[in-house]
């Protein structure tokens, strides 16, 4: 059984009760967490997003954070009445506006749009903003946003190369970057405060399209996934990074010779993420860094422990439980005792987070678990072991339970199967 936190439990209370219309005859103010909770709350109900955005109704809530995927331009209008500190933006939603649309291009007024939209507090504490949906701007938008938002520190948006060093010395104190399709990374020199890029599907075509990255100091995650030819021409750049320690190279066509070489040359690094590529079923167990791929029982836990953090509950994900199972069915793999709380960990965010019909992959998986991990001992063996040390871990004793008591239902579940074939076979012979 899973519970949630005092703080999630109010926020679905006064959602429900946003929902259902009982706070109209109130005239107060929720301030943040508990706003953002409870809008987050109202995630599967966006008929009533407009009144509370507006702040019509009579409990108000004050918004910081605005991450869903779109609403009407009018509720973005209305976000002035809030302090906004994170939004996602869905430029789509602009387009068919005559006010905000440029007249001679295919584009729309991005400056105009979030002075309309932020008040001046807003627009000088905005800390995260994120664009979905690519549409042409003006073309000095880079250096009029930077001054019309002065404290960005993490921006997610569609740069053009044209554009991409004017935003790198527009932007000096950017700690995040999350752009797409950028090749040429000449300018990013000046960004000597970043400290996570993400650079979905670059296609690097010489050495000297990234040798700058290598003065970012404090560059610490760096994202390259879907990528051609980026770590040919990496190895090629004379140069180390500082404090390097993650690489997504999801989809990209990295080689397990220029894994070892990034390991070699880069001691910062200490995990690197190779699902989707040529080596994601490579063992490099003899590295001394996490690697995340399946090649073995351990490596593809890290995998799926990583996915579900980044909350990708999507086939990948799904992937990784199945081949788990299958390494402890065919006895390929059994989980290291030290281990067994981050699987159980996995299992139950899992369990929280998909769909009904995904259950019994996750019986199944938890049933092979202890089948594999505590063999030849009974479940009520394994519990009276659990209590013994309840001193010791007692967060890890929780995750155990919770994983014995499903245990203990599918094995009735399968027992009950089991009877049932029997029953059916002496009717069938009768």
């Amino acid at each position: 059984m899973f519970v949630d936190s005092l703080l999630i439990l109010s926020a679905k209370i006064v959602a429900k009760c946003l929902e259902e219309g009982r706070y109209k005859h109130l005239d107060f103010t929720l301030t943040a967490p508990l706003s953002d909770q409870v809008f987050l709350e109202l995630a599967n109900s966006p008929s009533i997003w407009s009144s509370v955005i507006a702040k019509e109704t009579g409990l108000k809530l004050n918004l910081s954070n605005l991450n869903v995927k779109s609403i009407p331009h009018e509720d973005y209008e209305n976000l002035h009445l809030h302090n906004i500190r994170s939004m996602t933006l869905d430029l789509k939603v602009f387009w068919h506006v005559p006010k905000y649309r440029i007249r001679a291009r295919r584009g729309v007024d991005i400056v105009g749009i979030l002075r309309t939209c932020l008040n001046e507090e807003s627009r000088q504490n905005l800390k995260k903003l994120r664009f979905t949906g690519y549409i042409v701007f003006f073309d000095d938008w880079i250096e009029n946003l930077a001054q019309l938002l002065p404290n960005l520190i993490s921006l997610e948006c569609r740069i053009d190369e044209e554009g991409f060093e004017r935003a790198c010395t527009s932007f000096p104190n950017l700690l995040s970057l999350k752009t797409v399709f950028i090749n040429d990374l000449r300018g990013i020199r000046h960004m000597r405060n970043l400290q996570m890029l993400n650079l979905n599907a670059t296609d690097s075509h010489s050495p000297e399209e990234i040798r700058e990255l290598f003065d970012l100091p404090n560059l610490r995650v760096l994202d390259v996934s879907e990528s051609d030819l980026f770590f040919v021409n990496l190895l090629l750049c004379e140069g180390t990074f500082q404090n390097l320690r993650f690489i997504d190279c999801y989809d990209s066509d990295i080689t397990e010779e220029q894994v070892r070489e990034l390991v070699e040359r880069y001691p910062s690094l200490e995990v690197i993420f190779l699902l989707e590529t040529d080596c994601d079923e490579t063992d490099f167990s003899d590295l001394p860094i996490t690697v995340l791929n399946l090649a073995t029982i351990k490596s593809t836990m890290n995998t799926l422990r990583y996915l579900i953090d980044k909350r990708t509950f999507t086939g990948d994900t799904e992937k990784c439980v199945k081949l788990i199972a299958r390494m402890m069915y065919s006895g390929e793999g059994v989980i290291d005792e030290e281990d067994h709380g981050s699987f159980l960990m996995s299992m139950m965010k899992l369990k929280k987070n998909w769909p009904p019909c995904k259950e019994e992959l996750i019986n199944s998986c938890i049933f092979l678990f202890y089948e594999t991990s505590f063999p030849g001992h009974t479940i009520t063996d394994i519990l009276n072991h659990l209590n013994s040390i309840a001193h010791t871990n007692p967060p890890f004793l929780a995750e155990q339970r919770w994983a014995a008591q499903s245990h203990i239902n599918y094995c009735r579940v399968l027992i009950n199967q089991h009877r049932g074939r029997q029953i059916r076979r002496v009717q069938y012979r009768r």
